[in-house]
């Protein structure tokens, strides 16, 4: 089970099973952001479009390249300076 902060003080772990993707219809987004009020800005904007399934975000570029393998994400919104394995080497990997 891949884990991630939510950009909070204290480093809380968020915990997302992998259900979360079939639960609801619509596609599966992944938000890739080291900014982690933008991180939980888009997340929350996208999570309340009928539209949109699953939102999974990630605070590097390690955290992104797990959760793109395991959830298989329809849309990518990743930040170019993004740390640990930065956008470069995540859609190298990915594509």
């Amino acid at each position: 089970m891949t884990g991630q902060t939510n950009g909070s003080p204290s480093g809380a772990v968020l915990r997302l099973p992998r259900t979360t993707a079939a639960t609801k219809a619509g596609a599966r987004v992944l938000i890739a952001d080291a900014d982690g009020l933008a991180r939980g800005m888009m997340r929350f904007a996208l999570s309340t479009s009928e539209r949109i399934g699953a939102v999974h975000a990630a605070g590097n570029g390690r955290e992104a390249l797990e959760l793109a393998r395991y959830f298989r994400p329809e849309i990518a919104i990743v930040d170019t300076v993004v740390p640990r394995e930065g956008a470069s080497s995540w859609f190298e990997s990915s594509c």
